[in-house]
């Protein structure tokens, strides 16, 4: 089993420099901060609008599928097969079809 065990502890904050990183932190406390700039004619904005397009293109694309499969299922199930002599991918059992959702 394990068990959580609780310390506190004191931290004490110095401005004194460490020996070994005597006259280094003096170049990061001048730099200034990163500006961020929106570039609209970039390369991360064209991939980004390139993207946009695809993933609309693939929602359609299933969409459409998915309507093809359910126009497909027969409409009228508990009818009694007709024709004898139709193809077997013609025919479908209603049981086959019941995870089917339209």
């Amino acid at each position: 089993a394990f068990e959580a065990t609780e310390e506190e502890l004191d931290i004490e904050k110095t401005d004194e420099e460490p020996a070994f990183l005597r006259g280094q932190t003096g170049l990061t406390t001048e730099l200034s901060q990163i500006k961020i700039v929106k570039n609209p004619e970039g390369s991360m904005q064209r991939a980004a609008s390139n993207q946009v397009a695809l993933t609309k293109e693939r929602r359609e694309m299933k969409a459409t599928m998915d309507q093809q499969i359910l126009d497909a299922i027969p409409k009228n199930l508990n009818r009694p097969w007709l024709d004898p002599m139709a193809n077997e991918h013609e025919r479908s059992l209603a049981a086959e079809m019941r995870g089917v959702s339209m």
